[in-house]
């Protein structure tokens, strides 16, 4: 029995008169069940036997090439600054900088997070961006510190 109303497909999302008992684009019921729905849905989706998806090396490497080179001795840095900076944060509170060893703290964990989220994101742009505010907390560490005498 066809709807009374105007309707949408389920499958097309196109709209259909009152009173018509099939799609009017692509020929699905008006009146299905869910399950019916769910079945069609699937039917539908392509199949797993498309394109191969590349591995997740090929990603990296494709991640890494290019001009990501030109900043190898800034990730080195950086990553040693990550490394350091938990050792630094204490010695900085041992010596009264408090404010300094939270400011060290609070970007360099915001530069790893960037870093995170650009790794996740394959965005070289963002990568830099972390790489650079993973510097600037090394930076405030030592230009706020005073030299030791």
């Amino acid at each position: 029995m066809p709807p009374k109303y105007n309707w949408s497909c389920h499958r097309c999302n196109a709209s259909n008169a009152a009173g018509t008992s099939q799609c009017s684009a692509c020929g699905f019921p008006a009146s299905v069940t869910g399950i019916e729905i769910v079945q069609i849905e699937a039917s539908d989706k392509p199949s797993r036997s498309g394109p191969e998806v590349a591995p997740i090396s090929e990603k990296v490497g494709e991640f890494l090439s290019g001009s990501a080179w030109l900043f190898f001795p800034e990730v080195l840095v950086a990553a040693g600054l990550l490394l350091a900076t938990p050792i630094w944060a204490v010695r900085l509170l041992m010596d009264g900088h408090g404010a300094v060893a939270l400011g060290l703290i609070s970007i360099s964990a915001a530069g790893f997070a960037v870093a995170w989220f650009a790794w996740q994101k394959q965005s070289k742009g963002l990568m830099y961006l972390a790489i650079l505010v993973v510097l600037l907390g090394g930076w405030l560490g030592f230009s706020v510190t005073p030299a030791a005498k």
